[in-house]
């Protein structure tokens, strides 16, 4: 009612302050409504962590997400992750990209690779901890890999990561560049500056 101004006055806040109230209560409804709103950014800023939260919290009630949304969702989430870790086009922030990453890795093989490999090197506001970051590479490792050999450039990054740092697989120098150079055709930065370490 509040939202779309159906027999009262249009007023968002109420809006957003009874569909919290709903979620808080369990109801799936309320849940998918605060996701939908944060996801298409209609009374409410866009903010796609939050709406990847209230998802999360719709299939823990049991509510089948659309895949190829939540694909959409996540790919954003890290792609912002990724951009405020480099300082690309934004200013770097690098405990709002921890947070991006760990709900991305909440999900999907590519989040939890991420973090694994932040813990790996205690960059991007993670604390140095091999122990984490080789308990969340191999979960995600098998996946990274077959979504590298279709040729998806961020999976052959992180698999060149994977292969460096010894994450989920024995370290390989030769793997890492393999995988690394694999990417870097593809014009993608971190994997031309990853090849650039190597030297």
């Amino acid at each position: 009612m509040y939202a779309n101004g159906f027999g009262v006055e249009q007023d968002t806040e109420q809006a957003i302050e009874w569909y919290t109230l709903s979620a808080d209560a369990g109801n799936v409804f309320g849940i998918i409504k605060l996701a939908e709103l944060y996801e298409e950014g209609e009374i409410v800023e866009q903010d796609d962590l939050k709406a990847l939260k209230w998802y999360r919290r719709a299939s823990n009630a049991d509510y089948r997400i659309d895949f190829k949304k939540r694909e959409i969702i996540l790919n954003r989430v890290r792609k912002k992750a990724i951009m405020l870790y480099q300082g690309d086009d934004v200013e770097k922030n690098h405990p709002r990209a921890r947070e991006l990453f760990e709900e991305s890795a909440q999900w999907h093989a590519k989040g939890r690779m991420w973090c694994a490999l932040f813990y790996a090197t205690g960059e991007c506001d993670f604390p140095k901890d091999e122990e984490e970051a080789k308990k969340m590479a191999i979960g995600s490792f098998e996946s990274i890999k077959k979504e590298a050999e279709s040729n998806v450039i961020e999976s052959q990054y992180l698999l060149g990561m994977a292969y460096y740092h010894g994450l989920g697989v024995n370290y390989s120098w030769d793997k890492a560049k393999e995988y690394f150079e694999r990417a870097a055709t593809n014009d993608y930065a971190l994997a031309q500056q990853a090849l650039d370490d190597l030297y």
